[in-house]
Parts: structure tokens; sequence; C-alpha cells
């Protein structure tokens, strides 16, 4: 099995789905536009090869959100502090909102100061992604980069936080990777592998 090249170009303010089957390579695509990863070929942002930016400059125009992102063995709060130090608690329990946490949160004793636990072991696979999710909403960039958005979300809470996210992310270059459709992503590119054999 080949890969395909990929081309395509993003203009200010545009969005993008890249859509195809687990394992062709859609998550180290997006590494390499957030400059995590080297790459073959070229990924230029304003003209500018992303191998040769700063780290900190990528960090600023842009929010990422991969697949495999981390929540580590601290508090709620300090989980999405990451996302923004200087985030208010009122920024803080909108993002929270935005994907219907806050709820469930409001429920527990220790409220935004409740453990997520050694490998999110408090929490299930859906709350957790919602907490990755929170992130996003706690941060306006210029480019967002999101891998996997959804997973783990029932179809309708996708939709409602999706439709939600697109309202936050409102005039920055979006690029979403995904398995699946996105629901109200009308400007798709599928990646796929061809057979190299006869």
């Amino acid at each position: 099995m080949g890969h395909v090249p990929i081309n395509f170009t993003l203009k200010n303010g545009e969005s993008l789905l890249l859509q195809g089957e687990s394992g062709i390579g859609k998550s180290s695509l997006a590494y390499a536009i957030a400059g995590l990863i080297d790459y073959e070929g070229s990924i230029r942002l304003n003209g500018i090869e992303v191998r040769n930016l700063q780290v900190m400059s990528l960090r600023e125009a842009m929010t990422v959100s991969l697949q495999d992102d981390h929540l580590f063995a601290s508090s709620i709060l300090e989980n999405l502090r990451l996302a923004n130090p200087d985030a208010s608690t009122t920024e803080i329990e909108t993002a929270l909102g935005a994907v219907e946490l806050n709820q469930l949160i409001d429920e527990l004793p220790d409220g935004l100061d409740t453990h997520i636990g050694a490998f999110g072991k408090n929490f299930s696979g859906g709350e957790l992604q919602r907490m990755r999710l929170a992130r996003i909403f706690l941060r306006k960039t210029p480019l967002y980069i999101l891998d996997e958005p959804l997973e783990h979300l029932n179809q309708d809470l996708a939709k409602r936080i999706f439709q939600r996210l697109q309202e936050h992310m409102s005039g920055a270059t979006v690029v979403v990777i995904s398995h699946e459709k996105i629901p109200g992503m009308t400007n798709s590119m599928e990646i796929f592998t061809v057979s190299s054999g006869a």
C-alpha cells in the first residue's frame, strides 16, 4: 500500500475536513501542520515553511487538538488552564457549558478541583473528550487543527458541540481531521491509500 500525496491550499477563514480511514496517516498530518514532527514535501503558513517557524510563533498562531492529547493526573481546572493560563473562572465555566459538562462538574463534591485520575480513570471517554474540547473554547487563534474532535460523543451531542465550536472559530482557518463526516462541514477532501500490487 502506498500513500497518495495530498495537496491543498486554504485561504484565511476557510475550513477543510480531511476525511479517511483509520491508520492512513491523518494524525501524522495534524502533527506535521502543527510543527510537531518532521515531514516530506512542503507545509506553509502565510508562505513560511512550518519547519522554519519558531515553536512560540506556532503556539500563538494555532490551537491544536490532537486525538491523543494528554489529560494529566491533576484537577480538571489545572488541565483546562493548560490551554490558557490566564483564563478567568467565567471563561472556564463558559467553555464547560459549551461542551455540556458544567452540570456534571457542579454535582462533583470538589467541582473543578476534582482529580481526573491516572489515565483519566475517574471519567468516561466521552467526558474526557469534552474536557479536551473545552480547551479549544479557551483559545482564540487564527488557525485551528482538530484531530478527531467528536470521537466518543453521541451524534446529537457531537452536532451541538461542533455547532458551538464553529461559532467560536468563526473567522479562523480550520482543518478538521476525521474518519467520518462532520456535521456542518461542506468543504472536504478524502485521503486514501493506493494499492501497489498488480
